[in-house]
């Protein structure tokens, strides 16, 4: 039996293990030329379709409400990580893309997520790093790829 007390403790884990894996990942990705790229742009990026992505489709896809995404969308344009085209089919929507910027982002935090997952399986032995992660994907079983940030970005 598990002691009760660790139900208390469990998900602060969880929480602080991603919150220091992140705020690893935005530092090295901010030395690599993205310093004003945050968590939220990043959840973001990742929803956008390589052919494209309407802003209502994005928003769905994270769980936020369109005014959020839209906000989020409007920044990354600013910041050069996405350009906005209206979308051919319906002309009072728009197409977010990823710009070369935003593909950069995308793919350096691939690279340094496989780092630091390299170094964090170097400090605990690959062998329990792969339980651990054998274990998050048993919790997480066929939840959707993301869950829903309205937290995150204020959302509804």
């Amino acid at each position: 039996m598990i002691d009760p007390r660790l139900g208390h403790e469990f998900p602060f884990l969880l929480v602080g293990a991603f919150r220091r894996l992140i705020d690893e990942l935005h530092r090295e990705l901010a030395a690599a030329g993205h310093p004003d790229l945050r968590p939220v742009h990043a959840v973001a990026l990742q929803a956008i379709e390589v052919s494209g992505s309407r802003i209502t489709a994005m928003a769905q896809t994270v769980g936020v409400s369109k005014q959020a995404m839209a906000k989020t969308v409007g920044r990354l344009d600013e910041l050069g990580y996405v350009n906005r085209a209206v979308d051919s089919a319906d002309r009072r929507a728009q197409i977010v893309r990823l710009s070369p910027r935003g593909r950069d982002a995308l793919s350096r935090s691939g690279v340094i997520l496989a780092a630091l997952s390299q170094r964090h399986a170097d400090v605990v032995g690959e062998d329990q790093f792969m339980t651990a992660v054998s274990v998050l994907r048993a919790i997480r079983a066929d939840g959707p790829a993301f869950e829903h940030f309205e937290g995150w970005f204020g959302g509804r």
